[in-house]
């Protein structure tokens, strides 16, 4: 590891803002072992304003690195960087310029923007508001989170945690980072992200699945109390196939091919969060969401019951009997009815997707499958699937037992 070191004076010329004191260098290199055997050598050069890093970036030889730490230097010299627009660039601005830029709020889907905003007081109204952006360091986030735990809104009995503001917070930041000063330094570290969950939540079991023996009469019970055949088969849809309950009421007869038995997931449908009503996205979460799914049996024939009940193949396919679709909340209570009536700790929708990965992982063993149908990104996502799995095997303990002589 080497260093460089140089010294850069405060001085300010129009729309530009320039640091105080020593500007430092380093150049690591970093030898990470493919696969295959060899090594692959890079070289992180690194530049910090007093001790903090505004600019990051990898080579492949050291000469290189230092080439582009001389360039760096000269920029911060000459005033080549953080140009804003703004003499005093503060969160504020920040915030204004992320309304209005293409890549910035515009870009958001509908229902985030809806989250974006209904999150917004948190930040205008908070001591963040008027920091200047060359100031905003981790102390400011504490600042932040103290001020924001402090408020009416922290003693809601339906408020848990300000995790959601946090991730507001660190896409503003990302934004400022991509398009306005590519040298900032996110700051927002672990501690914060604990801090944020203020009251302890606690964690989610991790058999967080419904037992194999309970989704048939979970189902019947959804069949046989519910005149509406909606809640019935929207559950075995998302059951059956691990589909999430936005891209379930988003699937239209176009999508499904009854003759090879599969589905196109290419849309969801979200719930305005003022007036509760259904719109349809084109977009799904993200690009492995896009996918086809392969449908069992038994859904293949509760598709074609659906299909002769409504006597056409035309529009999405799964309305009530007005031709709609209800509220998230009312088929979220009418789930939640079927667990406490049978006697499972469950509730919400998520748990069918979670029930399908888990029972999935068991029936195939294979994960990459898994991944596919779920439409995970990163396999990682799918693994969680596989840890339940592997408590629910006993063959590992009673193969244990034996070798240690226990019959």
């Amino acid at each position: 590891r080497t260093c460089r070191e140089t010294t850069v004076s405060l001085f300010e010329c129009g729309d530009v803002v320039f640091p105080k004191g020593d500007t430092t260098m380093s150049v690591e290199k970093h030898t990470y072992i493919k696969q295959n055997g060899k090594k692959n050598v890079t070289y992180c050069a690194r530049v910090y304003v007093n001790g903090r890093r505004v600019a990051s970036k990898r080579f492949p030889t050291k000469a290189a690195a230092f080439t582009w730490h001389d360039q760096v230097k000269d920029s911060w010299k000459s005033g080549l960087c953080i140009k804003t627009g703004k003499k005093h660039y503060r969160f504020s601005h920040l915030l204004a310029d992320f309304m209005e830029h293409p890549r910035g709020f515009l870009k958001l889907k509908r229902s985030s923007r809806q989250s974006f905003e209904t999150r917004l007081p948190h930040f205008t109204k908070s001591p963040i508001y008027q920091v200047p952006m060359h100031h905003f360091d981790t102390l400011t986030v504490d600042s932040w989170l103290n001020w924001i735990t402090g408020q009416a809104t922290a003693d809601s009995a339906r408020r848990k945690s300000f995790t959601q503001e946090l991730k507001v917070l660190n896409r503003l930041l990302s934004w400022y980072k991509n398009y306005v000063n590519v040298g900032f330094t996110i700051p927002i570290v672990e501690r914060h992200r604990e801090d944020a969950k203020y009251k302890g939540n606690q964690k989610r079991r991790r058999d967080y699945f419904i037992r194999h023996e309970d989704v048939r009469p979970w189902l019947d019970w959804l069949k046989s109390n519910y005149q509406d055949p909606f809640f019935y088969e929207i559950a075995c849809f998302m059951v059956l196939t691990g589909a999430r309950l936005g891209e379930t009421c988003g699937l239209h007869w176009d999508a499904v091919d009854l003759t090879r038995g599969e589905a196109h997931i290419e849309a969801v449908v979200a719930w305005d969060q003022k007036t509760r009503q259904p719109y349809l996205e084109r977009d799904v979460k993200t690009a492995e969401s896009n996918r086809v799914v392969q449908l069992p049996s038994p859904l293949m024939a509760i598709l074609q019951e659906i299909a002769k009940r409504k006597g056409e193949t035309k529009g999405l396919v799964f309305t009530d009997r007005n031709g709609r679709i209800p509220t998230d909340n009312a088929i979220r209570k009418r789930f939640n009815r079927g667990f406490k009536e049978l006697g499972l700790p469950w509730t919400a929708t998520r748990i069918l997707r979670h029930t399908w990965g888990t029972l999935a992982r068991v029936a195939t063993q294979d994960l990459n499958k898994v991944q596919a149908v779920m439409g995970h990104t990163d396999i990682r996502m799918t693994q969680r699937y596989a840890k339940v799995a592997a408590m629910l095997d006993k063959s590992t303990v009673e193969d244990t037992a034996k070798l240690m002589g226990f019959e």
